[in-house]
C-alpha cells in the first residue's frame, strides 16, 4: 500500500510503503472466470512499515530515509485503536464475491473486511495461469474513508495521512499436493 502524507504540516511526516508477505488463503480457477474464486487473510501485525528495498522500488515520493523510531511510530499508529485496532480485528479478510473476464484481464468484486467493518469493492487484475500456478497481480486506488477507516491525523489535522492510497498487489497461489 502506498500511503501519501498530506496537511499544512506534512514537510514534517513522509510518505509510507506498507507491505506483507505474510498471508494465508486459497484460490479456485479452472479456466473459467465465472467459476473462479478465492480468499485471503492478512494479519495486520506482520505488516511492514517502510522496508528500505521496497520504499526504493516504488521511487521519487518514497525516496527518503525512514529512521526505525518513525517506523516503529507509524506501525504504533496504524495498529492502534484510532485506525486498524489489530488487539481486536488481527487480521484483514478479502473473499471474492464474483470473478468476470473483461478486455484482456479480470475484475474481482470482493467483501473485504478490516477494523471491524465490512466493504465491497471492485478490483480489476490480471491473471497469469500455469499447471502449477496462478498469479494474480494490480493495482488500485481507494479511500480509506470508504472502508470504514479514519485517516490518521494529528494536530488538529495539521499533519495527517490522505485518505487516497494506492494498493499494488501480487498473490501467488501454487496447486496442493
Amino acid at each position: 500500500m502506498l500511503v501519501y502524507r498530506a496537511g499544512p504540516m506534512a514537510s514534517l511526516g513522509h510518505n509510507h510503503v506498507i507491505s506483507t508477505h505474510e498471508l494465508q488463503g486459497w484460490a479456485t480457477f479452472n479456466g473459467a472466470a465465472s467459476d473462479a474464486a478465492f480468499a485471503l487473510t492478512l494479519p495486520v501485525a506482520a505488516f511492514v512499515i517502510d522496508d528500505p528495498r521496497v520504499r526504493n522500488e516504488e521511487g521519487g515520493d518514497f525516496a527518503e530515509d525512514v529512521t526505525d523510531e518513525a517506523r516503529s511510530g507509524t506501525a504504533h499508529n496504524m495498529l492502534g485503536p484510532a485506525v486498524l485496532n489489530a488487539a481486536d480485528f488481527p487480521a484483514l479478510t478479502i473473499s471474492s464475491v464474483s470473478v468476470t473476464a473483461t478486455a484482456g484481464a479480470f475484475q474481482a468484486r470482493v467483501a473485504l473486511e478490516v477494523a471491524g467493518h465490512a466493504s465491497a469493492l471492485v478490483v480489476p487484475f490480471m491473471l497469469e495461469v500455469s499447471p502449477r500456478r496462478l498469479v494474480a497481480h494490480g493495482e488500485l486506488t481507494l479511500r480509506q474513508s470508504s472502508i470504514g477507516l479514519a485517516p490518521f491525523s494529528v494536530f488538529l489535522g495539521a499533519l495527517k495521512v490522505q485518505d487516497e492510497l494506492r494498493v499494488k498487489f501480487k498473490f501467488v497461489a501454487v496447486r496442493g499436493v
